[in-house]
This record gives structure tokens, C-alpha cells and sequence, in this order.
């Protein structure tokens, strides 16, 4: 009963009580958050396989020695714990269930889609007679049978499954195994970044005598509240499960449910990386560790890396929300630098952007970290990293045309905002409220994009009917005098919200709580990207390997899901979160490669 148990242990497996639908969906994962799975006598879509496991009834030699007339071949659930569906599948392609996207092998001759498929009845707690056809499929086919059944939990408990055959002798044979139904959260661990009640103890549901010494860390994305993070960690560990992966896992939660204030997420990810550096070294030990991190939850895993002192075996980048630049100063295309500038600071030369700040000071001096460049370049020497990046993604995709972070400018376009969604937010810092309303949804601005008022230029007088004048903004000319150390107290762009950090005088890090609230706060808010997001694009990191999901994490001759795939944008795209929105034969190569 499905891949890697044995024979003689309980096998443990979770009830299917999240709400599937369909071949691609979002946010309907979280157990016991919705109408179950299993309440229903039908399998919901192919979605909803994951929560099956394979049963292969080996009767086939029994079958062909004693014969069909007179023999009854019987299965039953004691306490009713199970429902079965059959399946014309043969044990050594079971794996098929999660690999096969049109699958018409359900029904009395095993021709239907899944969608018809009709439950056998186990869950009533009676012995169930075998149909014919699943029989003669058992004994004749391939040998070794072409049938299966697959099962889902109805009921946590402990349940005896059996199989009964009565010969027209009156000899019986029984057969027996013993499934554990658990809910799904209690079959792996949870570690809460920095606050909060961290489940680290044995799971009850899945001992770790039946698990391998390595582990899996799956650590969320963005604006992902708790009861999003709950379905977020149990479909991946349900997937990695199904497809024979037997490292101990642990699903990461870390408060970056921002609403739409993005750059206050990105500096709790900071702060929640350094906490989860020190817990995961203190709780995570023994055999290879396995980090997958999603879209902006790749801060977190870098900064647990980079400042936190984690050292996982391997790491998945799975459209990162980080600037390529983070994990390699020499990761910035001359081309992607260009596109990243806000289009009011275009021409104005580099030492004068905020990106380029800290290049003004000695290394001795801490504000020469403030940057994104080579903000976890340690990581890579550290830890053997995999960029997982689809250049048809929605959320990190850096589109040429967006220069501004103004809504006004994607109405007009008739863009959706949603797209590129990532550049727009880096292109929105330090940009006063008149350039952009997204400025709105922000509890700080400062420095990005926005100009110093110290600074002035030529003075305009308003007109012959209205006395006084205006003082315009330097030339790109004008600003180009400015020298470095007057850069230092007063820099072009505008002013950080920390006044001391524009004191001329060297400073050095005193690791204080302090410092590192003021380093994630200017890091996040008001140190715009030079560089397009790693989740959208391959990286020339030497000691970073690409994996582009477009082409090697699917198969495109299965097709792709239609449903949020609208618009021809979307249309046919690895999306941002398709790696767990779309159905598992949908991402099966991706996700193989994890669970090895």
C-alpha cells in the first residue's frame, strides 16, 4: 500500500478533509477549513488524487487456481474508515496516479474519467464482493494484474483492512493490514520564525521510525495568514508524501501577512530569517536537509542562511521574490538595471540612486551593507542552490513597460496591477503620495525613488501676474557635481527616516536590536532592486544551478490548467504559485526532483 511501506507495519496515512476542486485552485488546502473531501462520493477533481493512497489486492494466484464460480472475492474496512474507488492501474505504474493527467480508468471496465468514477461501498463497514472485471484484470492482465484499488480516509482512527477469499471448497483465505488515519497536521512538524508555539516533538500521526534521517523545510510567500500557512505546509507535505519522499518534514510560518503594505512583509521576512537560522540549527540535525522556500519566504530562507547561520545540504528557489543581485554583486544585467529605474530618475547617473548609497562609505563602516547587492552572497558558497524560475510568471515577471508605480498609468494601460506586480512594489519606494497612490497602503516611506528638497535647481519665476517662483529639480548635469561626501549627509534621494544615518562620521555595527530594526526597515523600504527577481529569470551565478519550470518542472505535452490562466498573459504559463495551485500530474517532474 503505496510506495515505500512495507508489509508488516501500520501504514499511516491522513483523512481527506480539505476541499479540492477541479485541476487548479487556490487556497482551498487548509485541513478542516471547509466542506471535506471525503463527505462527498465522488473524487473532487484532480486536485484531490493527492489524498489517495494505492491498495494492490494480490489475489491474482488465487483467482487462477480456484476460478470464479463458486468463490467469492471479498474487502472490507472494519470500522469504515476507508472508501475505495477502483482503478486500472497495475502496482508498477501506481505512481501514475499522480503522473497522468486524462485518466480514463475508472468505472466497471475501467474506461472512465475520474470525474465518474463511483465509490466501492468500504465505507460502510461491510465485506464489498469484487466485480468480475476487476478480477479477470487481477489474474489475466500483465501478468501480475492491471487493477488497483485507491483509498481515502473517512475517519481519524486505526482501521483493519481485509481481504477475503472464500473457495468453492469452503476454504477461506484472509489477508490483513492495519491503516492509521491521522489528521494530516499531526503527521509532520511546525516551527513558528521568531514568536509563537513551534511543534517540534515526534509527530503521533507519522512515527520517525518509519521516515528516513534527512528532512524537508518548506518555508511560505507573502501575505500568507495562518490558516493559509496551515494548507500551504500540508499540501506540500501531502505531495512530497504521495510521491515517496520519507524525510522528516517541517512546514515554516512566519508572520508576513501585510495586507497590502508589502515592504513591512519584507522586513519582518528579515527579521524572521535570523530567528529561523538559530531555531532550525538548534531543532533540525541529522541526515540531509532539504530547504524549499517559495516567492518571498526566499528572504527568510536566505537571511537564516546568510545571518542566521544555517547550513542546509539543499535549497529550492521557488519563484523567489529577490532580487537576483542578492546572491552575487555581479548579478545585475546593465539592460535589467535600466528597467528597474524609476522613470523620473532616468539619466541621472548611478552614485547618485539609493541602491548605490552604501558604495560611499568604507567596508569598516556598517552602512556599507545597506544593499541589496550581495545581501546573501555567502549563501551560495554555503548551501548547493537551485533557482526554480519560470519566465512566464505573473507576480516576479520584470515587464519593460512598467516604469512607475503609479495605479493611474496601469488604469490607463489596462494593465492588471497584479502583473509584474513585484518590480512595481520596488519602483514604489520612497515615491511621495502625488507620483503614486499606492503610497497609501505603506505605514513608512522613504529614499527609494523619492527626491531630496534639499537639493535645488534653477529658480523659475511663476509669471508676471502671480509674484514668486519655483526652484526645479537638478539636471541630471547639476546633480552629476555633487560630490561624495556631500552625498553623505545629504543625499540626492530623499532622506532616510533614521536621521544618524546621514551623520559623516564612520559608525560601526554594534549588533544591537536597534541596528537590526534599522537595517531590515531600510532595506525593505528604502533600498530599491537594480536587478529583475530571481523567480522570473536564470541567473549567471556560478554556484547557482537554473531549473526553469516552464520546461523541465512540467511536461508541456500534458497541456496546462485553463482556470486562472486567463488572458493571454497567463494563458499556458507557470504562474507564480502553480507549483502547488495546479493539480500534481500537472507539476509531477518538479516535484519528483523534491522528494529525492
Amino acid at each position: 500500500m503505496g510506495e515505500g511501506s512495507g508489509t508488516e507495519q501500520p501504514f499511516h496515512w491522513w483523512i481527506n478533509d480539505d476541499d479540492d476542486e477541479g485541476d487548479w485552485q487556490a487556497g482551498k488546502d487548509t485541513p478542516r477549513f471547509g466542506p471535506p473531501d471525503w463527505s462527498t462520493p465522488r473524487i473532487d477533481g484532480l486536485r484531490d488524487l493527492v489524498d489517495f493512497f494505492p491498495v494492490f489486492l494480490d489475489c491474482g494466484l488465487l483467482y487462477r487456481m480456484n476460478g470464479l464460480p463458486g468463490s467469492r472475492y471479498e474487502v472490507r474496512c472494519q470500522g469504515g474508515g476507508l472508501e475505495a474507488y477502483a482503478v486500472g492501474l497495475s502496482p508498477e505504474d501506481a505512481g501514475g496516479l499522480h503522473r497522468l493527467k486524462d485518466q480514463k480508468l475508472f468505472g466497471e471496465h475501467f474506461d472512465l474519467p475520474l470525474e465518474e468514477a463511483e465509490p466501492m461501498g468500504l465505507a460502510s463497514g461491510q465485506w464489498v464482493h469484487l466485480s468480475v472485471e476487476h478480477l479477470y484484470r487481477l489474474s489475466v492482465e500483465q501478468v501480475t494484474g492491471a487493477a488497483m484499488l485507491i483509498m481515502e480516509g473517512r475517519k481519524v482512527g486505526r482501521f483493519v483492512l481485509e481481504l477475503r477469499v472464500t473457495t468453492a471448497a469452503g476454504e477461506v483465505h484472509l489477508s490483513r493490514r492495519t491503516v492509521v488515519i491521522s489528521h494530516v497536521e499531526s503527521m509532520y512538524r511546525e516551527l513558528m520564525a521568531g514568536s509563537g508555539v513551534s511543534r517540534l516533538a515526534e509527530p503521533r500521526g507519522l512515527p520517525d521510525a518509519g521516515l528516513g534521517r534527512g528532512w524537508t523545510v518548506f518555508v511560505h510567500g507573502y501575505n500568507v495568514p495562518t490558516h493559509a500557512a496551515r494548507g500551504w505546509n500540508a499540501e506540500m507535505f501531502k505531495r512530497l508524501h504521495a510521491l515517496g519522499s520519507r524525510r522528516k518534514f517541517v512546514g515554516v510560518n512566519w508572520p508576513g501577512a501585510t495586507g497590502l503594505d508589502y515592504h513591512a512583509a519584507v522586513q519582518r521576512a528579515l527579521i524572521s530569517g535570523r530567528s529561523l537560522g538559530a531555531q532550525a540549527t538548534a531543532s533540525i540535525r541529522g541526515g540531509e536537509v532539504v530547504l524549499i522556500a517559495h516567492s518571498l519566504g526566499n528572504v527568510v530562507a536566505g537571511e537564516a542562511v546568510e545571518r542566521g547561520g544555517w547550513k542546509p545540504d539543499r535549497y529550492y528557489m521557488v519563484n523567489a521574490a529577490v532580487p537576483a543581485e542578492a546572491y552575487s554583486s555581479e548579478e545585475t544585467d546593465p539592460s535589467h538595471a535600466f528597467h528597474m529605474t524609476e522613470v523620473q530618475w532616468r539619466g541621472y547617473e548611478r552614485r547618485l540612486h539609493a541602491s548605490s548609497w552604501h558604495t560611499l562609505f568604507p567596508p569598516h563602516d556598517y552602512r556599507s551593507k545597506f544593499a541589496w547587492s550581495g545581501a546573501f552572497g555567502k549563501l551560495p558558497k554555503a548551501v548547493q542552490v537551485i533557482n526554480a524560475y519560470s519566465e512566464g510568471e505573473d507576480v516576479t515577471n520584470c515587464p519593460e513597460d512598467i516604469d512607475s508605480a503609479s495605479l493611474l498609468s496601469a488604469l490607463i494601460d489596462g494593465r492588471d496591477y497584479s502583473y509584474g506586480v513585484w518590480k512595481t512594489q520596488e519602483l514604489l519606494k520612497g515615491v511621495p503620495m502625488t507620483r503614486s497612490l499606492g503610497t497609501l497602503f505603506m505605514r513608512r516611506s522613504q529614499a527609494g525613488w523619492g527626491f531630496n528638497e534639499y537639493w535645488k535647481g534653477r529658480y523659475v519665476l511663476n509669471g508676471s501676474r502671480e509674484p514668486g517662483g519655483t526652484y526645479l529639480r537638478m539636471t541630471p548635469d547639476e546633480a552629476a557635481r555633487l560630490t561624495d561626501e556631500q552625498l553623505r549627509t545629504q543625499p540626492f534621494f530623499d532622506r532616510f527616516l533614521w536621521k544618524w544615518l546621514h551623520d559623516p562620521r564612520p559608525r560601526r555595527s554594534n549588533g544591537s536590536q536597534q541596528e537590526l530594526a534599522m537595517f531590515t526597515d531600510v532595506l525593505a523600504r528604502g533600498v530599491p532592486a537594480r536587478s529583475y527577481a530571481a523567480g522570473c529569470h536564470a541567473m549567471s551565478v556560478k554556484l547557482v544551478a537554473d531549473l526553469n519550470l516552464e520546461s523541465e518542472g512540467r511536461i508541456p505535452a500534458m497541456g496546462w490548467p485553463r482556470d486562472g490562466h486567463e488572458g493571454d498573459k497567463k494563458a499556458g504559463r507557470w504562474l507564480h504559485s502553480d507549483f502547488r495551485n495546479a493539480a500534481l500530474p500537472y507539476v509531477h517532474p518538479f516535484f519528483k526532483q523534491l522528494s529525492q
